[in-house]
């Protein structure tokens, strides 16, 4: 693996195969980084404001949430 940060076009690209139901192995492969690099990119960005609804599945892979049905307030 050769990158040593993540651009701008890799983050846009981590979101469509997020959104597509890639696994975090495929994205880490599809961009050239450690899949852990993509764990903590994927942590870190999202957002995080307590007034939000957020489901509860963002505590495990992919840790975000696509207008899921079970929501719980923080």
């Amino acid at each position: 693996m050769k990158k040593v940060r993540l651009n701008i076009e890799d983050r846009i690209l981590i979101e469509e195969l997020l959104r597509q139901n890639y696994k975090l192995k495929d994205i880490a492969r599809a961009i050239e980084v450690q899949p852990s690099t993509i764990s903590r990119e994927i942590k870190n960005r999202r957002i995080s404001n307590n007034s939000l609804l957020i489901c509860d599945k963002t505590n495990k892979y992919p840790f975000i949430c696509y207008n899921c049905s079970k929501k719980v307030l923080l």
